[in-house]
């Protein structure tokens, strides 16, 4: 057991160094972390005035849309950087064959790639929020963040994408180099059914229901209410107001386990039809 969970620390930690390197080696740390800011931050202002020459000033809807647009940035950079790490190794670096044969296992490996794309966004989300409340006066005070609620999902959510990333990773081992597209698709489509931008409440009844099916939707309910007092007034009508901090935690829990066990077994599956098929060195430079 020693021996296993020693070599799974090092695929993690090897993963980590070396997705590190191939995202950040072009510039400095911190040049890194700034331009990890542009994307949530544009994306931020531009729903915000958005929504204030819509209602020609102050919308009750701008935290709501400024947090939930900020915070799904690390929803994006994890989804993409795990499926892309896949391609990458095998057509880029044409190491992916090595990692398959190496002791370590490739899952915590691919978890190490993960973790160095989120690691920037750990400190750029942060960065932005600060932004919106010293220059868009973003009601969000260290005094009233709920810090118990903010450490319990936070975590939670990272595991989820995770293993929704693991599942998207597994699936690219047998795809073309077109497949690298499928984390952005995929982060593209749950931003609109997540509540990222607007209360699943808008949406038919029919993308309401999958909205509902979908773990991230809690997450951000978490965050959201973890960061601003207000997130739960009734009066947004984002139809979870109804669920103690409790239940989502909850919800989050169940869906990290059953996306955990789901992503193991669609890894081991996934990787072992590669080899069988020899796809672990294809090459589809097209």
């Amino acid at each position: 057991m020693r021996t296993r969970l020693a070599s799974t620390w090092t695929a993690f930690r090897v993963g980590a160094w070396l997705g590190w390197k191939t995202e950040s080696n072009w510039t400095h740390p911190l040049i890194y972390v700034l331009w990890s800011m542009i994307r949530p931050l544009t994306s931020g202002l531009i729903f915000y005035f958005m929504l204030r020459v819509l209602r020609g000033g102050a919308n009750p809807l701008l935290p709501y849309v400024f947090i939930g647009t900020v915070v799904y940035a690390l929803v994006g950079a994890l989804l993409n950087s795990m499926a892309w790490a896949v391609l990458e190794d095998r057509e880029r670096m044409g190491m992916l064959k090595f990692i398959a044969i190496a002791p370590a296992a490739m899952y915590p490996y691919l978890w190490g790639r993960g973790f160095a794309k989120v690691l920037a966004n750990f400190v750029a989300v942060p960065l932005t929020l600060l932004v919106g409340v010293l220059f868009l006066g973003l009601p969000i005070q260290l005094g009233t963040i709920d810090w118990a609620l903010l450490l319990g999902a936070l975590p939670l959510g990272v595991l989820v994408i995770t293993f929704i990333g693991q599942i998207l990773a597994s699936m690219t081992l047998m795809m073309a180099r077109h497949g690298g597209s499928i984390g952005e698709s995929l982060a593209a489509a749950l931003y609109l059914f997540t509540g990222a931008l607007f209360p699943i409440t808008v949406l038919p009844s029919w993308a309401e229901a999958i909205a509902r099916a979908i773990p991230l939707t809690y997450w951000l309910e978490c965050m959201r209410r973890a960061l601003w007092t207000a997130a739960r007034d009734p009066a947004l009508n984002t139809g979870l107001s109804q669920l103690s901090n409790a239940a989502l935690l909850l919800i989050l829990v169940g869906s990290a386990v059953a996306l955990g066990a789901l992503s193991f077994a669609i890894q081991r599956w996934a990787e072992h039809r590669a080899k069988e098929k020899g796809l672990l060195d294809m090459q589809t430079s097209y």
